[in-house]
This record gives C-alpha cells, structure tokens and sequence, in this order.
C-alpha cells in the first residue's frame, strides 16, 4: 500500500475513481473496428453476390421495406458518429 493523500502520513486501502472518458474511448474505438471490419466483409464478399440475387427480385412490394432498412441502419451510423463527437468534444459524462 503506498502513502494516501486523503489520509496524510499512513496507508489506507482507498480506491482511486477512474475516468469513464479513457474507457469510453477504448469502447469506442473497438466498436468503430468492428463496424468498420463488418463493412468491408459486407462489402467485399456478400454484397457482390447478394446483389446478383436481390436487384433482379426488385418490386414496387419489397422495396418499401429495403428503403426503411436502409434508412435505420443510416441512423444508426450517424448515432454513432454524434455520440463518438460529443464524448470525444465533452458533451456527454465530461
């Protein structure tokens, strides 16, 4: 046990708080990898193939649903994206 600053001159077991902000950058940071990971495999090996099955089955009936697909997974990324700023800018637990 080293020397407490709360309890001068002897030693205590008190725990020093740790920032959420590292962590929180940390997380951040792994999750980023990950979605960017998940894109490029989309990207570059299922969507190449999905594309020769799902353009040529296009409707007026299941396009609809396509368009708010695509439209949830867009709000999504831009969530992200706010939230990163605003932990990285202070806004959010600073």
């Amino acid at each position: 046990m080293s020397e407490c600053p709360r309890h001068q001159g002897g030693s205590c077991s008190c725990v020093e708080a740790i920032s959420p902000f590292p962590v929180l950058v940390i997380v951040h940071a792994l999750a980023a990898t990950v979605w960017t990971g998940g894109h490029l495999v989309l990207d570059l090996g299922v969507l190449p193939r999905a594309r020769l099955r799902l353009i040529p089955n296009l409707s007026d009936a299941n396009l609809s649903g396509l368009a708010w697909h695509i439209c949830a997974i867009t709000a999504l990324a831009i969530a992200f994206v706010v939230v990163g700023a605003l932990i990285r800018l202070g806004g959010v637990l600073g």
